[in-house]
C-alpha cells in the first residue's frame, strides 16, 4: 500500500514550548505506522526524537513570504491530507489553493480551546445549562478559526465538552481524543515544605486571571502563593503584590518544564483561576505530581472529579471556601493528591498517542478511499 503523504500544521521546533508544538511533538515522537508519512515544519532545529524516525521528514521554513509562498504550493500540491492546520498564513494558504488546484485533501483540525464573541457565549451557556465563558476572540481570527473547522473533513476535540461543543456549531464530523502527558517527569515522591503552598502555572495575562492570586494572598496570608509564567501582566502584579505588602504573593517568571515538575512536587494544592479552558495540561501534570486541583467548571475538564482529586468551583467565595478547607485538612490534601495520581495512569502519552495514530489513519483512509 502507498504512503498517506500527511503535511503537519504545527511546529516541531526542539526548544519551543508553544502548547500545539508541545503536542505535536509528543504525537509525531510516538507515531510508528508505516502506511503514513508525516512531513512537519521547523524555523530552527527539529525535535531531536523526529530527527531519526523514518516515517517523519522535518522540514525547514523561513520567515520570509516569497519562500513561505512556494513551500506552501510545494507541499500542498505533494501531501494527500492536512493535520493539526492553525490560523497562520501559511495554513490559510494551504486550505484555499487546494480549491484553487482541484485538489481534495483531506483535513483534520483539532479543537483544544474555546474562543468565541458574546453571542457565541450566550448561545453555548444555554445549550450546556450553565455558564460557558470564551477566550474573547476579534471578529477577523474568529472568521478565520470558523473557516478552518468548517472546511475540516474531521474535528479531533480532546474533551467530551469541547466535542458538543464542535457539533454544536460544525456539524457531526468530531471524534474526541484526550491529550496525554510526560508521565516520566510528572510523577514520582512529593516534597512539600513547611509552609502551606498554592501553585499555579500559565502566561501571565488577562484570560488566565492571575490576579486572583493577589486577592488570595490577601485573604491567607499564613499560605504562600505561586504563579510560574511570563506575560504581559506579570510585572504588574509584582509591583502590585510588594505595594500591598503580601510578601506571600510570588510572580517569579517563566520556568522549564523539568523544573516546573519539581515544583509542582514541593507544593501542596494547585489552583487555576481561568474560566475559559480546553483541558489544562498544567493541571494534569499536577494532578500526577500528587497535588489536589481546583478548576473552575464553566469548561467542564475531566481533569477533576470534584471532591475525589479537587474540587470544581463555580465563582470566588467556593473558591475561597474550598482552599480554606483544604489547609485546614492535610490528610484530605493528602487523599486526594493520591487519588489524582491513580488518575494520571491514563493520561500517559505512550498509551494516548497510538489512539491518536489510529484514529487518524481511519480518517484519512476513509477520506482518501483506500481500502
Amino acid at each position: 500500500m502507498q504512503r498517506i503523504k500527511i503535511l503537519v500544521g504545527e511546529w516541531c521546533d526542539e526548544h519551543s514550548n508553544n502548547a500545539q508544538t508541545l503536542n505535536t511533538k509528543e504525537l509525531l515522537s510516538r507515531f510508528n505506522d508505516s502506511r503514513m508519512q508525516w512531513y512537519v515544519p521547523y524555523y530552527k532545529a527539529p525535535d531531536r526524537r523526529l530527527l531519526n524516525k523514518q516515517n517523519v521528514v522535518p522540514f525547514r521554513m523561513t520567515r520570509k513570504r516569497t519562500y513561505s509562498f512556494y513551500k506552501t504550493l510545494y507541499y500542498t500540491l505533494k501531501a494527500d491530507a492536512l493535520f493539526y492546520p492553525n490560523l497562520s498564513g501559511f495554513q490559510l494558504q494551504l486550505l484555499r489553493l487546494r480549491k484553487l488546484f482541484g485538489k481534495r485533501v483531506p483535513v483534520i483540525a483539532t479543537l483544544e480551546g474555546l474562543n468565541g464573541d458574546v453571542a457565541r457565549q450566550n448561545l453555548l451557556s444555554e445549550h450546556f445549562g450553565h455558564p460557558v465563558v470564551c477566550a474573547m476572540a476579534p471578529r477577523k481570527r474568529l472568521r478565520r478559526s470558523d473557516f478552518v473547522f468548517k472546511e475540516a473533513d474531521q474535528i479531533i476535540a480532546i474533551s467530551d465538552f469541547l466535542g458538543q461543543v464542535a457539533e454544536r456549531l460544525f456539524g457531526p464530523k468530531v471524534s474526541v481524543l484526550p491529550l496525554g502527558i510526560d508521565a516520566a517527569k510528572f510523577g514520582g515522591a512529593r516534597n512539600p515544605g513547611k509552609q502551606f503552598t498554592v501553585i499555579s502555572a500559565g502566561t501571565v495575562y488577562q484570560r488566565k486571571r492571575p490576579e486572583v492570586f493577589l486577592e488570595l494572598g490577601a485573604k491567607f496570608r499564613s499560605v504562600n502563593f505561586v504563579w510560574y509564567g511570563d506575560g504581559q501582566m506579570r510585572q504588574g502584579l509584582v509591583e502590585q503584590a510588594k505595594k500591598l505588602g503580601l510578601d506571600n504573593v510570588h510572580f517569579p517568571g517563566p520556568i522549564a518544564n523539568a523544573k516546573l515538575a519539581e515544583k509542582l512536587k514541593e507544593a501542596n494544592l494547585f489552583v487555576l483561576p481561568s474560566l475559559s479552558e480546553g483541558v489544562p495540561k498544567v493541571a494534569q501534570e499536577a494532578s500526577a505530581c500528587g497535588l489536589p486541583v481546583i478548576i473552575f467548571g464553566h469548561y467542564e475538564s475531566p481533569t477533576v472529579i470534584d471532591g475525589h482529586n479537587g474540587h470544581v468551583v463555580w465563582d470566588q467565595q467556593e473558591l475561597c471556601d474550598r482552599i480554606a478547607d483544604l489547609v485546614a485538612n492535610p490528610e484530605k490534601v493528602r487523599v486526594m493528591g493520591d487519588n489524582g495520581v491513580t488518575m494520571s495512569k491514563t493520561w500517559n502519552w505512550d498509551d494516548i498517542a497510538p489512539r491518536w495514530e489510529r484514529r487518524l489513519f481511519e480518517v484519512f483512509q476513509d477520506a482518501l478511499g483506500r481500502g
